[in-house]
């Protein structure tokens, strides 16, 4: 949660030939450069005009300080409950669902590395090699007939 709620607005490089984010003071204190989408930079370009935020990209009730992990937290746990899923999901889950899409999109596991910020290719590994994505697609394609069925 750390990393996206530090994002300031200058770590946002829009306008350069490929348009990325610049993730400072991570884990290990390290610097890292995410390559964005032109749907990413979409987005963030509407939330910027709806919001305008000063500083960080997600700031707290006053302009220009840091919105809290805390709030982070109530507003997912929220819309958990608003979507009434019940299962347990933290909002780390997030960053491990985009790196089994990625993954999962033919993404190389290298690539996928340096944007989690990983200091060796092995930590990735440990988390992610290990899917079958042939067996992943069935389960989430039973799972809709079931939730369609229902």
């Amino acid at each position: 949660i750390s990393e996206a709620l530090n994002i300031t607005l200058m770590d946002f490089r829009t306008k350069s030939d490929t348009p990325h984010l610049i993730v400072r003071e991570a884990k290990h204190h390290s610097c890292r450069i995410i390559p964005l989408s032109s749907e990413c930079v979409d987005i963030v370009r509407e939330y910027y005009l709806a919001s305008k935020p000063k500083t960080y990209l997600f700031e707290g009730e006053k302009k220009g300080e840091i919105y809290s992990e805390t709030s982070v937290r109530n507003v997912f746990n929220a819309a958990l409950k608003r979507e009434n899923i019940k299962m347990r999901v933290r909002v780390h889950d997030l960053r491990h669902s985009f790196a089994t899409h990625c993954l999962a999109n033919g993404m190389d596991i290298y690539q996928l590395s340096k944007i989690l910020g990983h200091r060796s290719v092995s930590t990735t590994e440990k988390y992610y090699a290990h899917l079958n994505f042939f067996q992943f697609t069935i389960k989430i394609t039973s799972l809709t007939i079931n939730s369609i069925a229902i």
